[in-house]
Protein backbone atom coordinates (compact mmCIF):
# COMPACT_ATOMS: atom_id res chain seq x y z
CA UNK A 1 0.00 0.00 0.00
CA UNK A 2 2.93 2.27 0.82
CA UNK A 3 3.80 1.84 -2.83
CA UNK A 4 0.36 2.53 -4.72
CA UNK A 5 0.35 5.89 -1.91
CA UNK A 6 3.55 7.48 -3.15
CA UNK A 7 2.30 6.07 -7.00
CA UNK A 8 -0.97 8.55 -6.66
CA UNK A 9 1.01 11.62 -7.01
CA UNK A 10 2.37 11.59 -10.20
CA UNK A 11 1.06 9.97 -13.83
CA UNK A 12 3.94 7.67 -13.98
CA UNK A 13 7.20 6.54 -12.24
CA UNK A 14 10.11 4.34 -12.22
CA UNK A 15 11.26 2.41 -9.34
CA UNK A 16 14.18 4.29 -8.83
CA UNK A 17 11.62 7.37 -7.72
CA UNK A 18 9.33 5.01 -6.25
CA UNK A 19 12.43 3.84 -3.96
CA UNK A 20 13.33 7.61 -3.60
CA UNK A 21 9.28 8.48 -2.47
CA UNK A 22 9.24 5.98 0.02
CA UNK A 23 12.17 6.47 1.85
CA UNK A 24 11.55 10.50 1.97
CA UNK A 25 11.53 11.32 5.76
CA UNK A 26 9.18 13.84 5.20
CA UNK A 27 5.35 14.12 4.52
CA UNK A 28 5.50 11.96 1.46
CA UNK A 29 7.92 9.00 1.91
CA UNK A 30 7.23 5.89 4.61
CA UNK A 31 10.48 5.15 5.95
CA UNK A 32 9.61 5.41 9.05
CA UNK A 33 7.29 2.26 9.45
CA UNK A 34 9.32 0.14 7.88
CA UNK A 35 12.86 -1.17 9.53
CA UNK A 36 15.30 -0.44 6.92
CA UNK A 37 15.48 2.13 3.98
CA UNK A 38 13.21 0.72 1.33
CA UNK A 39 15.05 -1.46 -1.46
CA UNK A 40 14.78 -1.10 -5.28
CA UNK A 41 14.21 -5.34 -5.14
CA UNK A 42 11.65 -4.72 -2.44
CA UNK A 43 9.75 -2.23 -4.49
CA UNK A 44 10.35 -4.96 -7.50
CA UNK A 45 8.34 -7.27 -5.93
CA UNK A 46 5.17 -4.98 -4.55
CA UNK A 47 4.84 -4.35 -8.24
CA UNK A 48 5.19 -7.26 -9.75
CA UNK A 49 2.12 -8.55 -7.08
CA UNK A 50 0.40 -4.80 -7.68
CA UNK A 51 0.74 -5.51 -11.70
CA UNK A 52 -0.89 -8.93 -11.09
CA UNK A 53 -3.49 -7.55 -8.90
CA UNK A 54 -4.71 -5.33 -11.88
CA UNK A 55 -3.11 -2.26 -9.25
CA UNK A 56 -0.75 -0.60 -11.48
CA UNK A 57 0.27 -0.98 -15.37
CA UNK A 58 3.07 -1.65 -16.92
CA UNK A 59 4.65 0.53 -19.42
CA UNK A 60 7.53 1.56 -21.69
CA UNK A 61 8.85 4.25 -23.82
CA UNK A 62 7.37 3.69 -27.00
CA UNK A 63 8.76 4.18 -30.94
CA UNK A 64 7.78 7.99 -30.58
CA UNK A 65 8.75 8.62 -26.92
CA UNK A 66 5.08 8.22 -25.29
CA UNK A 67 4.76 5.55 -22.88
CA UNK A 68 2.62 2.46 -24.08
CA UNK A 69 1.16 -0.53 -22.19
CA UNK A 70 3.40 -3.26 -22.05
CA UNK A 71 3.34 -6.73 -21.37
CA UNK A 72 5.43 -8.07 -18.25
CA UNK A 73 7.29 -10.40 -20.37
CA UNK A 74 8.39 -7.96 -22.94
CA UNK A 75 9.12 -4.83 -20.23
CA UNK A 76 12.56 -3.86 -20.82
CA UNK A 77 15.06 -4.62 -17.82
CA UNK A 78 17.38 -1.66 -16.48
CA UNK A 79 20.76 -1.40 -16.36
CA UNK A 80 22.22 -2.51 -13.02
CA UNK A 81 24.12 0.95 -13.06
CA UNK A 82 20.63 2.96 -14.00
CA UNK A 83 18.01 2.53 -11.37
CA UNK A 84 15.73 4.91 -13.85
CA UNK A 85 16.15 2.92 -16.88
CA UNK A 86 13.65 0.49 -17.61
CA UNK A 87 9.82 0.13 -17.26
CA UNK A 88 7.42 2.79 -15.86
CA UNK A 89 4.55 2.05 -13.63
CA UNK A 90 1.18 3.96 -13.46
CA UNK A 91 -1.44 3.34 -11.18
CA UNK A 92 -4.93 1.97 -12.33
CA UNK A 93 -8.29 3.37 -11.73
CA UNK A 94 -8.52 -0.22 -10.09
CA UNK A 95 -5.17 0.88 -7.91
CA UNK A 96 -6.91 3.90 -6.98
CA UNK A 97 -9.63 2.67 -6.02
CA UNK A 98 -7.72 -0.11 -3.89
CA UNK A 99 -5.69 3.20 -2.60
CA UNK A 100 -8.97 4.89 -1.39
CA UNK A 101 -10.26 2.13 0.56
CA UNK A 102 -7.10 1.60 2.69
CA UNK A 103 -6.81 3.85 5.85
CA UNK A 104 -3.30 4.03 6.60
CA UNK A 105 -1.12 4.43 9.51
CA UNK A 106 -0.58 7.72 11.55
CA UNK A 107 2.69 9.02 10.57
CA UNK A 108 5.00 9.06 13.51
CA UNK A 109 5.64 12.17 15.16
CA UNK A 110 2.07 13.61 13.97
CA UNK A 111 -0.15 15.38 15.81
CA UNK A 112 -4.10 13.58 16.14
Amino acid sequence: MFVLDVMRHDEAEQIGSIVRMLNDRGCIGWRDHWPHDFTEDEVRVALKELAEHGDVELLNEGAGGGLVAARPQRVRRARNDDSNAGPWYRLTAAGRATWDRWEPPAKIGSEG
